[in-house]
């Protein structure tokens, strides 16, 4: 079982990110915690010396477990108060208020702002989207997004008429692209339920909209 638990973990671990892993596909984690369970269990109930030395470790280890869960948890615990859905309404708001009906809004976060900015909302990490991941596939991830012709050809493509920018924690600049008119609208600072440095990040969001150039044709891919 040992064996086992190591190379599947080793396996997984390696092919996977943990960090989206964590939190939009634990259900691929629930294989290493089965093989940990048996791994467990059986070191636990051997009856031979390695097996009893274990036995008497087991509490001390647990009680270590428990404690640094514990810590993680307290240091944690202002993120959890931090309701994402208040900070991000104002944009959300911004959106529904001053955009037509039939706006297409490309973003990252598919969450709290496509459920009140009552617009069509383009995953652009493709956790909803085959069309976006379909893209990826055949045209590779773009890098550095804004500015990027490869990021200009998938908002064309996927006919996104607005841009919400999330990542960013800089003054805006401006956008310069061959391919698209980024024409900033509206910006806010959103406070996120996560932790920087002890303190909850602030995130700087921007809502552009988005027009071809007059010398710009339908994308090829």
């Amino acid at each position: 079982y040992t064996t086992v638990l190591v190379a599947g973990s080793a396996l997984y671990l390696g092919v996977t990110n943990q960090l989206i892993s964590t939190r939009y596909a634990t259900h691929l984690s629930f294989p290493v915690l089965i093989l940990f369970s048996l791994t467990a269990s059986t070191v636990l109930s051997a009856p031979h010396a390695a097996g009893a030395r274990t036995k008497r470790l087991a509490p001390l280890a647990i009680s270590l477990q428990v404690a640094a869960a514990t810590a993680v948890l307290v240091y944690f615990y202002p993120a959890t108060r931090q309701q994402v859905g208040a900070s991000v309404q104002p944009v959300a708001r911004y959106v529904r208020e001053n955009t037509p009906s039939d706006a297409r809004l490309a973003t990252t976060d598919i969450g709290a702002l496509g459920f009140f900015c009552a617009r069509y909302v383009i995953d652009l990490l493709g956790l909803v989207d085959q069309d976006t991941l379909d893209w990826y596939r055949r045209n590779g991830i773009p890098h550095g997004q804004l500015g990027n012709p490869k990021f200009d050809h998938l908002l064309m493509e996927r006919n996104a008429s607005y841009y919400v920018e999330l990542y960013d924690t800089r003054p805006h600049k401006e956008i310069r692209s061959p391919l698209l008119t980024y024409r900033l609208l509206y910006s806010t600072r959103v406070e996120r339920n996560n932790l920087s440095h002890g303190r909850h990040f602030r995130q700087l969001w921007n809502v552009y909209q988005l027009e071809r150039r007059a010398n710009v044709g339908n994308p090829r891919t």
